[in-house]
């Protein structure tokens, strides 16, 4: 049963058997992918980005991440979009 659908992700309740036999209800999120960079200055550095989020209310430290944008490739989109992060997010 689908609980809510966004533009950016859906959410739905399903009836599931477990491996043990036993079943569940769960709920379940998709999202659209995304792609999320680990950039490392050195062998134990990295870079972090400091963003606000309005749904937590407070600045959250993150690694920079976003949406796979255009009909890319699996492989070839997140790599594409993470050089594209690294060089918009930290200045917007």
């Amino acid at each position: 049963m689908k609980i809510f659908s966004g533009r950016r992700f859906a959410v739905e309740k399903r009836k599931m058997v477990l491996p043990n036999g036993h079943t569940a209800n769960v709920e379940m999120a998709h999202s659209l992918p995304v792609a999320v960079t680990v950039p490392f200055l050195d062998k134990e550095t990295v870079i972090m980005l400091k963003q606000y989020r309005p749904v937590v209310g407070r600045w959250l430290l993150e690694f920079p991440a976003g949406l796979v944008e255009g009909g890319k490739t699996q492989w070839a989109a997140p790599e594409e979009n993470s050089r594209k992060r690294l060089v918009t997010e930290p200045t917007a």
